[in-house]
């Protein structure tokens, strides 16, 4: 109870006199302080920090707070409340298998401010050479995905599809493109479905991202199972 009339008293002061104020949130442990912008409190479960010097967002619970106190009035640069919650979580990884079946360049996406779990968008690039010098294939992997946990360990799931289009001498003949050893005639402007189902690790800022999937597509009227490992960066 003390430590959230504590913060209730902090977030009061800077109501009244019209002022931003930066606070030092002490852990427990006596050793761990952070400092910046409170910028979301629950009652008696939560506290959202924006920090100053690392800046990023961090959320602390109450029970695991020391005390909470004022330092002076925030006169340094730091990002108001209005613009961190403009952000969105997004990252560019790597990805050897996956939707795009051999390998792949990504963007991904999520789609409600200040939220790592929930709904995501993607999209990605792969562009593969046939057999027979025949010209290339260009792969498009894109669709959504939800994003099931906490902390930083999510359960991915997602559905879309893979546009792909030929490129080359002679597209029209039987290539062999190196997807799934399969024969794809005539496969010109070409879409076959895919499928999510994996884990991400994702930091809570800025930082390196990782993940394993297991991807099953509909490709050739048959459902082939396939597997991804990617890796990238996350930035917000």
């Amino acid at each position: 109870m003390k430590y959230y009339l504590a913060l209730i008293f902090c977030c009061c002061v800077a109501h009244v006199s019209g002022q931003q104020f930066i606070e030092r949130v002490y852990l427990k442990d006596s050793v761990t302080f952070y400092e910046g912008y409170i910028i979301e409190q629950t009652p008696a479960k939560n506290v959202k920090i924006y920090r100053l010097k690392e800046k990023d967002t961090l959320q602390i619970a109450l029970i695991d707070v020391w005390k909470i106190t004022k330092l002076y009035n925030a006169k340094k640069k730091g990002q108001p409340e209005s613009q961190l919650n403009k952000r969105y979580y997004k990252s560019l990884f790597a990805e050897v298998g996956g939707r795009a079946i051999l390998y792949s360049a990504n963007f991904d996406m999520r789609t409600e401010r200040g939220r790592r779990n929930g709904w995501g968008i993607n999209t990605g690039l792969c562009i593969v050479g046939s057999t027979g010098n025949f010209g290339v294939a260009v792969l498009v992997p894109f669709g959504a995905n939800y994003l099931i946990g906490k902390k930083n360990s999510f359960i991915e799931v997602g559905a879309g599809a893979t546009y792909m289009f030929l490129i080359g001498n002679d597209s029209s003949r039987n290539v062999v493109w190196g997807i799934g050893g399969s024969t794809i005639p005539e496969f010109e402007g070409s879409l076959f479905g895919t499928f999510t189902l994996g884990y991400r690790h994702m930091p809570r800022a800025n930082g390196i991202t990782w993940r394993a999937t297991f991807n099953p597509a509909l490709l050739n009227q048959k459902l082939l199972p396939f597997f991804g490992l990617g890796i990238g960066y996350q930035f917000w």
